[in-house]
């Protein structure tokens, strides 16, 4: 069974942002519309299924409490959603201290259920990404992970679009070497571990 149409699905984005300003139903379908790729965006970057939901909802508080206020500039409505969040994500970041407090992989599974198991590769990748400062973070995420482009990202950061790639390069650089010593470590306990369990 389809879903039924509604008096919104007609209205262009910046038409529905004008409705909901006013009207809690297109307020509504507006949140339905930016929920799923928000959700998706933090939980890339946050460690535990409650911190995610939580940040979401901060968003979308924060969503709603800016709206009456939100001058349309012809950027799409999500780079702005995009910049509460990971406003709110950075701010999670600092509060709790997270290298210190980071939590299993595991439950990070159980952030988004169409998520399929990652492999060790992906979770080494994923545990570096959040090992580098917060700038870096997000740009790297927003690029590879959202896949943006280089003006989207700098609306959302509000920076220059040079700022941007100096972040991207830089970024990058820093991923490959935390990278690089994470499987030097992991050679190095393998090293030490196997000779005294084949003993």
């Amino acid at each position: 069974m389809e879903p039924r149409s509604t008096k919104w699905d007609s209205l262009d984005e910046r038409e529905l942002i004008e409705s909901a300003k006013r009207d809690p139903e297109a307020l509504s379908v507006l949140y339905r519309r930016y929920y799923v790729i928000i959700h998706r965006y933090v939980s890339r970057r946050v460690a535990t299924s409650h911190d995610v939901n939580d940040i979401v909802s901060e968003v979308f508080l924060s969503m709603v409490r800016g709206l009456p206020s939100f001058r349309w500039t012809g950027a799409p409505f999500q780079a702005w959603l995009f910049r509460i969040a990971t406003t709110q994500i950075n701010r999670w970041i600092r509060k709790r201290k997270w290298l210190r407090f980071w939590a299993p992989f595991a439950d990070q599974m159980l952030v988004d259920t169409h998520q399929v198991a990652e492999s060790e590769s992906v979770q080494r990748l994923r545990k570096a990404l959040l090992e580098l400062p917060c700038h870096y973070q997000d740009a790297l995420a927003l690029f590879y992970l959202e896949d943006l482009s280089i003006q989207s990202i700098a609306e959302i950061l509000g920076v220059e679009q040079g700022t941007v790639k100096a972040r991207l390069s830089r970024g990058r650089d820093l991923l490959r070497a935390k990278l690089v010593s994470s499987e030097n470590k992991e050679l190095d306990v393998e090293r030490r571990t196997i000779p005294s369990v084949l003993e």
